[in-house]
C-alpha cells in the first residue's frame, strides 16, 4: 500500500508489539516524547489451577484419544516435552514477527531480534530505527500535512516542466502551420467564436439551483395539502 500512497503512523500513547508492526508497513513513522513503542516478541501462559481445584474437592478427569490432544491443559503441571514444544513455536513465531519489521524497517533481522522485547519511548524509538520522527501530537496532522505539500509540489512541479515543454514545442510548430495556412484575420476570428466556459458553468449551476428549489417548493405545497386535507377529513 505504501508503494501506492503516502502512509504515516502516529505512535502517541502505545504502538507496541502488533501495533509495532502495523506501524512498521508505513511510509513514515512518526512518535511523541512519551509514547511507548516495540516490544517485538511474542508470549503465552499456562495456568494450573489443579492443586487450586483438590483444595476445594474437586477432581478434573480428561478423557481423551491422542497423547497430544490435552497438552498445556489448566488442570495439571506442563511436561517438559510439552514446554519445549511450545517454547519453539513462539520463538519461530517471534522470529516471523521480525522478518516482517526488517522488512518494512530496512533493520536486519538480527537487529530486530537484539531488541529483545524491548519497550522504548520517544528518541529512543528513532535511536533503534522503529520511528522516523519525534512529534507533539497535536502538531501531528501539521507535520503530515506540510510533508505531503511539499511531495506534491515536487511531483507536480516535475510535470508541468516536462508539460510546459511538450507544449511549447507543440504550440510553436501549430503556429507554424497556422501562419502559412490560415490569415490572422481568420485565428482571430476563431478565437473570439470560442465558446465562454465561465459563463456556461454559471449558467448550469444556476439552472440547477432553480431546479432543486422548484422541486422543494413543489415538495412542500404537496405536504401542506396533504395536511389539509387530513385536517379536513379526520381518519375513523
Amino acid at each position: 500500500m505504501r508503494d501506492i500512497k503516502p502512509v504515516w503512523a502516529l505512535a502517541n500513547d502505545m504502538n507496541c508489539s502488533a501495533g509495532q508492526l502495523l506501524a512498521s508497513a508505513a511510509s513514515r513513522r512518526l512518535v511523541t516524547q512519551t509514547a511507548r513503542t516495540g516490544s517485538i516478541g511474542v508470549m503465552m501462559a499456562h495456568s494450573n489451577y489443579g492443586a487450586a481445584l483438590e483444595k476445594q474437592g474437586v477432581e478434573i478427569t480428561l478423557i481423551y484419544s491422542g497423547s497430544h490432544k490435552v497438552d498445556g491443559n489448566p488442570y495439571s503441571h506442563l511436561p517438559d516435552d510439552v514446554r519445549e514444544t511450545l517454547q519453539s513455536r513462539m520463538d519461530a513465531t517471534r522470529r516471523m514477527f521480525a522478518q516482517k519489521v526488517s522488512a518494512y524497517t530496512g533493520l536486519s533481522v538480527q537487529a530486530v531480534l537484539d531488541t529483545e522485547a524491548a519497550v522504548y519511548s520517544g528518541q529512543e524509538a528513532i535511536d533503534a530505527g522503529l520511528a522516523d520522527e519525534l512529534v507533539n501530537s497535536t502538531d501531528a496532522i501539521t507535520v503530515m500535512r506540510d510533508a505531503l505539500d511539499a511531495r506534491k509540489s515536487r511531483l507536480s512541479g516535475g510535470r508541468m516542466t516536462k508539460e510546459t515543454q511538450s507544449t511549447t514545442v507543440s504550440a510553436t510548430a501549430s503556429q507554424a502551420d497556422v501562419t502559412d495556412v490560415v490569415p490572422a484575420t481568420e485565428g482571430e476570428n476563431a478565437s473570439a467564436a470560442q465558446p465562454d466556459v465561465n459563463a456556461q458553468i454559471t449558467a448550469a449551476v444556476a439552472a440547477e439551483n432553480s431546479r432543486i428549489m422548484g422541486s422543494s417548493t413543489v415538495r412542500r405545497l404537496t405536504d401542506a395539502k396533504n395536511r389539509h386535507a387530513c385536517w379536513q377529513n379526520p381518519p375513523v
